[in-house]
């Protein structure tokens, strides 16, 4: 009788997606003959070159992006409340921005600044809760806008360690970084390098307090990363890493964000393969929190 109820309650979220999907186009094709008629009236008005191309075209893309976004975040909100609520212990919260501190931010992913919200879920493993958050960094270069970092945050509880440790790409470094943030009392003043541990990944360095630090949790770390990005099925690779005695913050770098559900043009079989992949997707928090709950503490563990 559950199972009998959720697919229903799915065919009926596919529908409603369906028809959401019909009021968009037609909002996008009625735009479209808006621009279409302000292009005409700018060709009787003698519109000079780059004006008659410019003002219809960005128009026109401009709504085609906004409408991509009011549609995927109502495929999101019918969806993946759907998808949580058939796994015990996760909980969708829709789309949000990341709590971070501002030391937090700065130590974890320095460049840019959040763009926008992305899909946020929480769950727990025991009596340990997570959080994971889609994310996109950009910062203005010049006249252009650059993306920085595309991925997933992923927050779990203190590893019950000591040390601050913190994994960051090599060529990033910390530099100025560390002495803006603490001054010249710096918390990790010791480095590492860990090297580059999947095909995917950046070049990666650990810092720490001091070398004994670095002797302990360097081969730990490295194996837990490793054993993350072997978990991933796409080029998702872990970009950073911040454990403190208060929370593990994990940066996990992906092209293609977790979740993405719909397309305006898309048919309801790509929406229903789109369903799929983000129900595997639900499990990888999961495993992770397994691997890094214990990875650390030297208890030896292998995922199912």
């Amino acid at each position: 009788m559950q199972t009998d109820s959720l697919t229903n309650d799915f065919s009926a979220a596919v529908e409603a997606i369906t028809a959401q999907k019909m009021r968009f186009k037609l909002e996008l094709g009625l735009g479209a003959v808006v621009m279409i008629i302000i292009y005409f009236w700018m060709i009787n008005a003698k519109f000079d070159g780059f004006t008659f191309y410019v003002i219809p075209a960005l128009g026109l893309c401009g709504l085609y992006v906004l409408q991509m976004k009011r549609y995927k975040k109502h495929s999101a909100d019918q969806i993946m409340p759907l998808l949580c609520g058939a796994i015990d212990g996760l909980r969708y919260n829709g789309l949000q921005t990341p709590s971070l501190s501002h030391h937090e931010k700065t130590m974890l992913l320095p460049k840019g600044h959040f763009s926008g919200e992305g899909i946020s879920i929480s769950g727990s493993f025991g009596d340990q809760r997570f959080r994971q958050s889609n994310i996109i960094l950009q910062e203005r270069r010049g006249k252009s806008t650059v993306t920085t970092f595309q991925g997933v945050l992923l927050a779990l509880p203190a590893l019950g360690i000591e040390p601050t440790l913190l994994v960051r790409p090599s060529d990033q470094g910390r530099g100025a970084i560390s002495t803006w943030i603490f001054g010249s009392d710096d918390p990790m003043p010791a480095q590492a390098p860990l090297g580059r541990l999947s095909s995917f990944g950046e070049h990666l360095t650990l810092f720490a307090p001091d070398d004994s630090a670095l002797a302990e949790f360097a081969p730990k770390l490295k194996s837990l990363i490793k054993q993350s990005d072997a978990v991933f099925t796409d080029s998702a690779t872990i970009d950073a890493v911040l454990t403190t005695q208060s929370s593990t913050l994990i940066a996990i770098a992906d092209g293609s964000l977790p979740f993405a559900i719909g397309g305006i043009f898309q048919s309801k079989a790509a929406l229903a393969h789109d369903i799929e992949r983000a129900s595997g997707e639900l499990s990888l928090p999961i495993k992770l929190m397994q691997l890094w709950s214990q990875g650390l503490s030297g208890i030896a563990y292998e995922l199912n």
